[in-house]
């Protein structure tokens, strides 16, 4: 097992996700979700949200920004059907990255593979979870010649618990699991209070499983168990996706691939 120190987990949470950026209704850039870039088989693309990649079940139009230059997700991308009622809501999607892309992306950001999946546990002492997206609340418009913001937040709790206990329709433990994150302010690594900003805009971020020794401030190698994809004011808790759910989306997108 490697350890590292926890102020490190933190500081580099953003390279563990991408901002994802689309257009509103006028035609302006901005930051809607915070993808999982993961890569396997000579496959690379992103893990987010269903809702961040679609409305209304037509694709909308993406883009990323990599090291050397912008990249619109113009590739495939696969989701999983959802009828109200009948079957769970899983809101997970996969977007294909073009090599070049893929290329641009792993100059910033830190690709997930097989070998980084892990499963949840019940919570125990010393078991905690990151979850790490973009906020809207710290990623506001602004005129582009100003830059796109993409600033991550990390949150690290312990407090997992039933999907029942949070809420919501079609869900179950079998392919989701709820965090409890009831704070306002909590105890920054350089000491100070961050203030936690609205979760609202890190859907489709990951969560992973990791190990913190308190005492010694020292965490050990992140296990991404699942995709952020709601948050629940009334229960102050986070609804995420089980990410064993991606496994078949991959193959469709093997194969699609393999028709190339």
């Amino acid at each position: 097992m490697t350890w590292t120190q926890l102020e490190h987990l933190v500081d580099t949470a953003y390279r563990r996700v991408v901002p994802l950026y689309s257009f509103d209704t006028r035609g302006h850039p901005f930051l809607i979700a915070s993808p999982v870039p993961f890569k396997t088989d000579g496959l690379s693309f992103l893990i987010t949200a269903t809702h961040a990649c679609f409305r209304n079940g037509i694709p909308l139009p993406l883009f990323v920004y990599g090291e050397k230059k912008l990249h619109a997700l113009t590739d495939l991308r696969g989701a999983w059907d959802y009828m109200p009622g009948k079957n769970p809501d899983l809101d997970v999607a996969i977007i294909r990255l073009a090599a070049d892309c893929a290329d641009d992306l792993q100059a910033l950001y830190w690709f997930c593979t097989p070998d980084d999946v892990g499963t949840t546990r019940v919570k125990t002492l010393g078991v905690h979870y990151l979850i790490a997206g973009y906020p809207a609340s710290r990623n506001k418009k602004k005129p582009v010649q100003y830059g796109l913001p993409s600033k991550a937040t990390a949150l690290v709790t312990g407090d997992i618990c039933s999907v029942h206990e949070v809420g919501g329709e079609d869900k179950s433990d079998e392919f989701h699991f709820g965090i409890k994150f009831p704070y306002k302010q909590v105890d920054g690594c350089d000491g100070k209070k961050f203030v936690v900003p609205k979760p609202y805009g890190m859907s489709g971020g990951g969560v992973w499983l990791v190990e913190i020794d308190t005492i010694e401030r020292l965490s050990n190698t992140p296990y991404l168990v699942g995709i952020g994809i709601e948050y629940h004011k009334p229960a102050k808790s986070f609804v995420a996706t089980r990410v064993h759910v991606v496994a078949p989306l991959v193959r469709d997108l093997y194969e699609a691939n393999t028709h190339i």
